[in-house]
């Protein structure tokens, strides 16, 4: 299988495609890219059988090699947990998927909060929702690497990142997924997570249940991490 990285909306996506099919680039920059020096392209890289995680801005890849590698470990362990297509598409995959992602959720870790993010946390108590570790989307990068400020009457632009693999999703209490919201967790949290998450690793990013495998899906409702 042949895995391409390909900038999209300024962003870069990696998705498996026959070992014939030219890399495609381009598409129209969004207005708040036009207010600021064009950064540095991302490279186009193809590897056999293995997904690159291939970032627009390199200090993004050592930002995210200091969050969750250990010492020897490739990024590309945690390929999974990124998906750079637009947003609004994995938001739109999400719900779809949500009644049987949180029933396998429930049946692999049981009815508990994983999250443990607020002091508040209701543990087992209530309704539970889905949290995504690295947050589908998140303003963070631009703000604290590349000090971007907002046009006005605008908030900072925000990236599309994180994925909706079962690696990436941890049931957390309304509190506790209110609390945190987009942010990303601390490296000692996030490592936590991950050591109970890992097993399920490998695969797509966009790797999702089918639900036209499950009867639940369409019913019920649970906001997004």
């Amino acid at each position: 299988m042949l895995f391409t990285a390909r900038p999209t909306s300024g962003l870069v996506d990696f998705t498996p495609c026959p070992v014939s099919a030219p890399v495609k680039t381009g598409g129209p920059l969004p207005n708040w890219a036009l207010q600021r020096p064009a950064p540095r392209a991302a490279a186009e890289r193809q590897v056999v059988g293995q997904a690159i995680v291939t970032f627009e801005h390199p200090e993004d890849r050592i930002f995210f090699s200091d969050l969750l590698c250990e010492e020897g470990e490739s990024l590309e362990k945690y390929a999974p947990l990124f998906d750079f297509r637009d947003v609004t598409k994995k938001r739109g995959e999400f719900q779809a998927a949500r009644p049987s992602l949180l029933e396998n959720l429930r049946a692999k870790h049981g009815s508990r909060c994983m999250l443990h993010y607020s002091k508040a946390c209701t543990g087992g108590r209530g309704a539970l929702t889905i949290d995504h570790l690295i947050p589908l989307s998140s303003n963070k990068l631009n703000k604290e690497l590349r000090r971007d400020v907002p046009l006005p009457r605008r908030k900072v632009p925000t990236q599309s990142i994180g994925s909706n693999h079962m690696a990436n999703l941890v049931l957390a209490c309304a509190t506790c997924n209110g609390a945190k919201k987009h942010r990303l967790l601390a490296r000692a949290e996030l490592r936590r997570l991950l050591a109970v998450t890992s097993d399920m690793l490998g695969g797509s990013p966009h790797a999702l249940p089918n639900p036209a495998l499950n009867p639940t899906v369409g019913r019920g409702r649970s906001p997004a991490g």
